[in-house]
């Protein structure tokens, strides 16, 4: 193989990570249906011993676009929020009840958005890198537990 051949083979992968990874997102044009699983918040499914309660979460991931490696999360529960910022090395997972917040700001960049959470005691929450869309369902979601 000489490196021609290599260096398109090296082409054909990279492209095809691409593909699999980014374009997905750059398709989606219009904001998805709300799921039904999210109106309810929390199912009971009995067990043997303990009879407790499973809770449907909604977990949100940030673009690959804007950070391939380490996305960000955020993570809607029964009770509150989860947001889960992650760097190359470590990660910071911040917990908000939904009677906590009081606000919810989106900055919107050509093709991403960051959204900015403000609690009422803490300081601002800012996870980066989502889409324009997801951004919109996360604070129409937010807005809608806060009324």
């Amino acid at each position: 193989m000489n490196t021609n051949e290599l260096l398109y083979l090296l082409a054909g992968l990279l492209g095809g990570f691409f593909l699999r990874h980014f374009l997905p997102a750059w398709i989606k044009e219009e904001i998805p249906e709300l799921e039904p699983a999210l109106e309810t918040t929390s199912q009971t499914k009995p067990t043997e011993d303990k009879g407790q309660e499973i809770n449907v979460k909604k977990i949100f991931k940030a673009s690959r676009l804007g950070d391939p490696v380490t996305p960000d999360e955020v993570i809607f529960d029964a009770k509150g929020i989860t947001f889960n910022v992650k760097t190359l090395f470590s990660s910071t997972e911040s917990f908000v009840l939904y009677s906590d917040i009081s606000g919810v700001e989106i900055v919107e960049s050509l093709i991403l958005a960051t959204i900015k959470i403000k609690p009422k005691i803490r300081a601002e929450i800012k996870i980066d890198n989502f889409t324009k869309s997801d951004a919109k369902i996360i604070k129409k979601l937010i807005l809608e537990r806060l009324n």
